[in-house]
């Protein structure tokens, strides 16, 4: 026998509709101006998510390459220490030995002049003048007036009056060659540059302290630079110790850096004045410059 009731109640449940499984939740970033004009930015959470999951691998690698190159990095810190130790122990090195070379010159002027005393000192005096005086003026005296000649100085006046009088010029022992003068836009330099040779006696090295006047076409020494800075006195520098030292034995590459001003093309000339260690000038030259530009 059937059972309807039963049967039924199956065929309603049989006809049910089936829950829908629940929709996954979407997260958007929304965005609204003063104006009231809205920015969506749909998938946030995964866009926030890829964004994390990015830093992490940068701060990963990062981590691992620092870990990696940290003992690179500490041998080239203290490479760099090393060479600016040796860099200043040259620096110390070479005024010591600027400073013995000059040291060695002024020894060397003075083991010259004391020879030279000495060899004077010893020199001995003509015997035949010192007996016979008299007679060879004697003999002398009437030869020269038979022939019409000038009457011989006496002894310790120089024969040529014109020499008496003029002053002796001492012969130059150094050079100038090769001076240039280059404008440095980028770090606002001016740069004077020459070689100075020593064309002395051989094997004699000359120290001394060196300076460029760089002057304008008039005469106006208030227009002139003096490198390295300093004062100017008649044209010629203040305190001779404050120039550029020099010891040379053949020749040597001089460098003079300032500030350049803006119209640093007003200077048409240099003169470069070279001293000895005792402040005497050795040569004072002039040159007309043409600046260049880098």
């Amino acid at each position: 026998m059937e059972n309807f009731p039963r049967d039924l109640e199956k065929e309603i449940n049989r006809r049910q509709p089936r829950r829908s499984s629940p929709r996954a939740v979407q997260w958007s970033l929304l965005m609204i101006s003063d104006q009231g004009r809205t920015l969506t930015i749909s998938h946030f959470r995964g866009v926030a998510a890829i964004t994390i999951v990015i830093v992490a691998v940068a701060l990963a690698a990062s981590v691992t390459l620092w870990g990696l190159y940290e003992d690179a990095f500490d041998q080239n810190r203290r490479l760099k220490q090393k060479i600016n130790r040796i860099q200043r122990q040259m620096v110390s090195l070479k005024y010591e030995k600027e400073v013995l070379l000059a040291d060695r010159v002024v020894a060397e002027s003075k083991i010259r002049e004391l020879n030279e005393h000495l060899e004077e000192g010893k020199k001995p005096d003509s015997p035949q003048a010192a007996v016979f005086p008299a007679a060879d003026h004697a003999q002398t005296e009437p030869q020269n007036e038979a022939v019409g000649l000038p009457h011989p100085p006496p002894p310790g006046e120089p024969r040529n009056p014109a020499a008496a009088q003029a002053d002796p010029v001492q012969s130059a022992v150094v050079a100038v060659d090769n001076l240039s003068a280059a404008h440095d836009s980028d770090r606002g330099l001016l740069r004077i540059e020459f070689i100075l040779k020593n064309i002395g006696p051989a094997s004699q090295a000359i120290s001394g302290r060196a300076f460029v006047v760089l002057k304008t076409d008039d005469d106006d020494t208030a227009q002139w630079t003096l490198l390295p800075a300093g004062s100017l006195t008649a044209g010629q520098p203040s305190r001779v110790r404050r120039g550029q030292y020099f010891s040379i034995l053949r020749f040597k590459s001089m460098r003079f850096d300032t500030a350049a001003a803006p119209d640093v093309d007003r200077f048409k000339r240099a003169t470069i004045l070279i001293f000895d260690t005792s402040g005497e000038l050795l040569l004072q030259e002039e040159f007309p410059i043409t600046i260049e530009r880098s």
